[in-house]
């Protein structure tokens, strides 16, 4: 279970705000573990702009569920979505005031993850038997008898009694989903969303079509009851344990065994009213004994100022290439801890070289130069950031936590530019770090260098008075060792 007071401190709105009103959100959820169950990235002759993240089944099951969104929420469109080979990004819009929260629904799209990740745990066992009860002949004694596992569910339907396991019950509405009959990625990719994926499917992949239920957690009412998806479930685990073979990762039958096996989705049921499947067919203690791999919940942050969205839309959409420049360039974005400089230790990330310049100066506005600008004389202000501009062309690196507009003013010349320049940051780096939109080219080409002389700290939201003048402070250290 995700730590959710730990959670909440990144949900920083205004004191009040019921998180419930129109708003957009950016939204993610990873695997803690950070292995690549959702997909595998793939970088075409090297070109990190080219890279995509093929999908795994696992991966569909997630989307398929984010498709549905909206549907089940009608309040919410999903504007932009990026799945990554161990988290899934998206940015939710709420277009009118919701009943519950969009903490709320989060957490129901988190635990229907959670049900598609046990599920997952569970057909890549390599023993579904041995979880459901049933034991494969093949692994008994010959004197033995096989054990069928009946609790609650002899009175069901086999599968070849019942309908097909991929064929869904109506949305909480009662309304068919028209896309329900159809099969194929092509058809998840526009369900019930305007989302741009930047990933990509397989073209033979199955599309996994079931949804999660947005209820906030509340337990299912009926779980206990079987239906066609728990005996259908029932009947391919018992044709497994007549061939004496487990599941396989790819989820193909193996020899022997007279069904073809459920898709994921069918097996979690995520959406479903009626029937848990799985959780029918284990029982709650075996069930919940299962990697749910999702354990974390996900990460909500709300957009918090004009201008704000396009960043974040841009930040979603280039994932993948981002990941591939990492893994092309692993050494501009590791972080190196421990760098000494006129007795400090800092932490960093980008191109360390940097340190071997011959010249630096710092870049810092003081606010004589604001304060005489407002007052009709800006010649004083547009001489210094001249100066600096022309001192980067002429070689020297420039050194600058870069806080006020001006000087992040100055910045974007340098970036524009090219010129290299050390940036001192006001917080620590997390695990798995990637340097902001505006600077991640420039950290991946060797032009920056990012300092901090303090540890991540997650609950940071804004930089105090004391932090500006000890990075500035810094900064002109750094610049001293001209």
């Amino acid at each position: 279970m995700g730590d959710i007071t730990k959670q909440g401190a990144w949900e920083w709105q205004e004191e009040g705000t019921s998180w419930k009103g129109v708003g957009i959100y950016h939204i993610t959820l990873t695997i803690p573990s950070r292995a690549p169950l959702l997909g595998t990235l793939e970088i075409p002759e090297k070109d990190p702009k080219r890279a995509v993240v093929q999908r795994s089944e696992l991966g569909f099951a997630l989307l398929d569920y984010l498709h549905r969104l909206p549907s089940i929420v009608p309040e919410i469109k999903v504007l932009q979505y990026s799945l990554m080979p161990d988290h899934l990004h998206c940015v939710w819009y709420v277009m009118r005031p919701m009943e519950k929260s969009i903490r709320y629904v989060a957490q129901g799209f988190w635990r229907g993850a959670k049900k598609a990740g046990r599920a997952y745990s569970w057909l890549h066992s390599g023993d579904p038997c041995r979880y459901s009860g049933i034991q494969s002949t093949a692994a008994a004694p010959a004197d033995s008898p096989r054990l069928h596992y009946t609790p609650r569910l002899h009175d069901s339907p086999r599968l070849h009694d019942s309908p097909r396991l991929h064929d869904s019950p109506r949305l909480q509405g009662g309304a068919k989903d028209k896309t329900e009959e159809t099969a194929g990625p092509a058809t998840a990719a526009t369900t019930a969303t305007t989302a741009t994926a930047t990933t990509a499917a397989p073209a033979d992949s199955p599309r996994l079509h079931d949804t999660p239920r947005l209820q906030g957690g509340a337990k299912d009412k009926t779980e206990e009851t079987a239906g066609p998806a728990t005996a259908g479930l029932l009947a391919w685990i018992e044709s497994l344990s007549q061939a004496g073979a487990g599941a396989t990762a790819t989820g193909a039958t193996p020899a022997g065994a007279t069904l073809v096996r459920p898709s994921l989705s069918s097996i979690a049921a995520a959406w479903s009213r009626e029937e848990n499947p799985l959780r029918a067919l284990l029982g709650r203690d075996a069930y919940y004994s299962l990697d749910a791999i999702f354990t974390e919940v996900p990460f909500i942050r709300p957009l918090s100022r004009r201008g704000q969205l396009q960043t974040m839309i841009q930040y979603v959409r280039l994932n993948p290439q981002r990941l591939a420049t990492k893994r092309l360039l692993p050494g501009f974005f590791r972080v190196q801890e421990g760098i000494r400089i006129a007795g400090r230790s800092y932490s960093g990330v980008g191109n360390a070289a940097l340190l071997q310049a011959e010249r630096y100066a710092p870049v810092h506005v003081r606010r004589i130069m604001l304060e005489a600008a407002d007052h009709g004389d800006p010649q004083p202000l547009r001489s210094y950031m001249n100066g600096c501009v022309l001192a980067a062309r002429r070689g020297t690196v420039m050194v600058s936590p870069f806080i006020s507009p001006r000087e992040k003013d100055i910045q974007d010349v340098l970036l524009r530019e090219e010129r290299p320049f050390i940036l001192l940051a006001d917080n620590g780096f997390k695990d798995y770090y990637k340097p902001p939109t505006l600077l991640f080219d420039a950290v991946a080409e060797g032009r920056v260098l990012i300092l901090s002389p303090w540890d991540y700290d997650a609950g940071k939201r804004h930089i105090s008075r004391a932090d500006c003048n000890a990075l500035n402070a810094m900064a002109e250290e750094i610049a001293s060792m001209n």
